[in-house]
């Protein structure tokens, strides 16, 4: 049995919903999923988070728990957003946190595209009028 503190670590394995660049509606509800391993020597526990470290929250929480897992399992990470209103490509990145805030493995990412709307057709004359 190894002694001393254990080590975190996360290793991103795949998109389980909303792969990249998938476009969605504005104001849409976004269940985003990532597939994780616990590549540490720490079981993670109740106290750990996943934090959004940069872009846009897309109306979510800053942070959610993590869901626990033994080191070298796998686990499944998730978030609620709302797709923003605005026309674009956007980006939401995401890490994990140890109980005492210190970032630890691979970001995880959501990268949406809000299309822009396509106006409404106007009336078109008819011919011979």
């Amino acid at each position: 049995m190894p002694s001393g503190p254990c080590l975190n670590d996360a290793e991103f394995l795949e998109d389980l919903t909303i792969p990249d660049l998938t476009e969605v509606e504005p104001g849409s509800e976004l269940d985003k999923r990532w597939l994780v391993r616990n590549s540490g020597s720490c079981d993670w526990n109740a106290e750990y988070r996943l934090v959004n470290v940069a872009g846009q929250g897309f109306g979510g929480p800053d942070l959610t728990a993590l869901f626990p897992a033994r080191a070298g399992a796998s686990a499944v990470w998730q978030v609620m957003l709302t797709a923003p209103l605005t026309p674009g490509e956007h980006i939401s990145r995401w890490q994990a946190q140890d109980p005492d805030g210190a970032p630890f493995g691979d970001e995880v990412f959501l990268y949406i595209i809000v299309p822009t709307p396509t106006p409404a057709p106007t009336g078109q004359p008819t011919p011979g009028s």
